[in-house]
């Protein structure tokens, strides 16, 4: 669970984070920082820079399939994604943090 850009979260790896209410921890929904992170996956152990208020993700096999595909994405504290970028390991793997 962590609080960014106003929004408590529940985190997995095997999904994008889920928001929730803060008062009550009912289950508002999906969060995909509103259409901004690609693919179904997110990590479950992101960094947060406490000089930028950034936070620091990772996504692997993000089309809901084994692939090859790491996606990395900085979210300001604001909910914008300032960056976003994907390369290719050798393999298919599961990675966790």
């Amino acid at each position: 669970i962590i609080w960014h850009a106003g929004k408590l979260l529940a985190l997995k790896e095997a999904a994008l984070p889920y928001e929730l209410d803060p008062l009550t921890l009912e289950t508002k929904g999906v969060c995909d920082f509103s259409g901004q992170i690609p693919g179904r996956t997110f990590t479950a152990h992101p960094k947060h820079d406490p000089r930028t208020g950034e936070l620091i993700a990772f996504a692997y096999n993000a089309s809901g399939l084994p692939d090859k595909q790491i996606h990395i994405h900085e979210i300001a504290s604001d909910g914008k994604v300032t960056r976003s970028q994907t390369f290719e390991v050798p393999y298919s793997s599961m990675v966790h943090d």
